[in-house]
């Protein structure tokens, strides 16, 4: 299937067992998947979903979760074209995860989407925190994301605050205002 331009894509990164995948289908389903001894047997990069705007309309979008693996590289660089905006990843109780978000995935999309607005998505936050809150935010700030929410998958809190904070990005920004400018009309 041919990916529409005027789709609003979503890009989502970061390291395996994070939570991209109970994050994304908890937009799509509406509830917690619980995916610990998930063994995909065919990779689902694309998931359709519609965005809801508050002056009541509709905006048809597409989340796609970016494999992690070294050997994937080049996928996730196809895979970043026309993105509008992309979610960066890391688990609240995973050291390494947050360690990659500085040296793995910004400066990976800063080199093949450098226009493209990112947010840093602290997961897991049910869990035991070895990152706080306040050292993820500070992370946001000093690579300059365009915004910093934690969500549970598992509890269902902040997945709305993700997808409201990614549509605000967008809906701001000089693609959407490009995309939905209207014509003049000379009298």
């Amino acid at each position: 299937m041919k990916e529409s331009k005027k789709l609003f894509k979503i890009i989502v990164v970061g390291d395996e067992k994070v939570g991209k995948t109970t994050l994304i289908r908890w937009k799509i389903n509406g509830c917690y998947e619980d995916l610990t001894d998930y063994l995909p047997v065919e990779v689902k990069l694309l998931y359709y979903t519609s965005f809801n705007i508050d002056n009541g309309l509709s905006l048809a979008g597409v989340i796609t979760e970016c494999p992690d693996g070294n050997d994937y590289k080049i996928l996730r660089s196809c895979l970043y074209k026309n993105a509008k905006v992309i979610l960066v990843c890391y688990s609240v109780d995973d050291e390494v995860s947050f360690f990659h978000v500085v040296h793995k995935w910004v400066p990976e999309i800063s080199k093949c989407q450098p226009r493209v607005p990112f947010i840093l998505v602290g997961t897991k936050s049910d869990l035991t925190a070895k990152i706080s809150t306040g050292e993820g935010k500070e992370l946001a700030e000093k690579l300059n994301a365009a915004d910093f929410v934690e969500c549970s998958s598992k509890e269902g809190t902040g997945i709305k605050e993700v997808f409201t904070a990614t549509l605000n990005i967008y809906t701001k920004s000089f693609a959407y205002k490009r995309r939905n400018k209207r014509p003049c009309n000379i009298l």
